[in-house]
């Protein structure tokens, strides 16, 4: 992609296009402010989502959890300096693309750019790549579903089954959403982002490290930290702040607020 847009030093002649310099602005395209709770939603994303969460808790010792951080930060480097130029040679390589998700199939099937083999690879790549992502998603979704909505109101032996059932409901309702997705891959990915820090960051983080959390205070917290969230979202005000701050302080006052006010749990007992 590099070599077909120009090189690195091809980006330098975007600032000198009128319609292009706002790429090399604080506030072009979106407020700065709107761009730092992007990243942030993302990031927080990354450390309170349960599949990752999972494989902390895998980890062995302190020796491998200080080892993973640094595989983890090399890792996200690599792939995002990967990434995100592939945005701004797009300028370059494709002319009048205005939805944002379909950049990289267009690029894939440009023969200027990628030869047939390099494309099916790709193809094959991405695919695979989603595929990896969506198992664990649903056996994560399924199992909670089941644990607390299914199991708590009847009584029954046949949990493989439900679990089973509910794989297959979750990816067909998934399915029917993709048929007419809410909006473009970019803003849906930053919703989750959102989303899975107002509702998860005070009952992980709190939860580890102040005794004084309680379930009511989660589900405080989530009810009202998702409620900022869509009431931010269709009020408009993203563009001058992003959502995810208003919901995360509402999120954790609410988790804080409604600790405090209750009995502290008893301590844990020593093994």
């Amino acid at each position: 992609v590099t070599k077909a847009a120009g090189g690195v030093g091809a980006i330098a002649q975007l600032a000198n296009q009128p319609d292009k310099s706002y790429l090399f602005e604080w506030n072009g395209g979106v407020s700065f402010a709107f761009l730092i709770g992007l990243s942030l939603s993302g990031a927080l994303k990354l450390i309170v989502d349960p599949r990752q969460l999972s494989r902390f808790y895998a980890l062995k010792d302190d020796r491998e959890a200080r080892r993973g951080i640094w595989i983890a930060i090399v890792g996200l480097m690599l792939v995002q300096l990967s990434i995100f130029p592939i945005g701004i040679y797009s300028h370059f390589l494709l002319q009048g693309v205005t939805d944002t998700d379909l950049i990289v199939p267009t690029l894939l099937n440009e023969p200027n750019v990628f030869p047939v083999w390099a494309t099916d690879f790709l193809t094959v790549a991405i695919v695979a790549a989603a595929m990896s992502s969506m198992d664990s998603v649903l056996l994560v979704a399924a199992s909670t579903s089941f644990k607390n909505l299914i199991s708590p109101l009847r009584s029954t032996q046949a949990e493989l089954t439900w679990t089973r059932a509910l794989v297959v409901g979750i990816a067909a309702l998934a399915a029917i959403l993709a048929l007419r997705p809410p909006g473009d891959i970019v803003e849906i990915t930053i919703f989750s982002g959102s989303l899975y820090a107002v509702c998860f960051l005070p009952a992980v983080v709190l939860g580890l490290h102040w005794q004084r959390g309680n379930s009511l205070a989660v589900m405080a917290s989530m009810l009202l930290g998702t409620l900022v969230l869509i009431a931010w979202m269709m009020s408009g005000l993203r563009n001058q702040l992003h959502e995810v701050f208003p919901a995360l302080v509402v999120s954790i006052t609410a988790y804080v607020v409604i600790s405090l006010y209750q009995q502290p749990l008893p301590a844990p007992r020593a093994p």
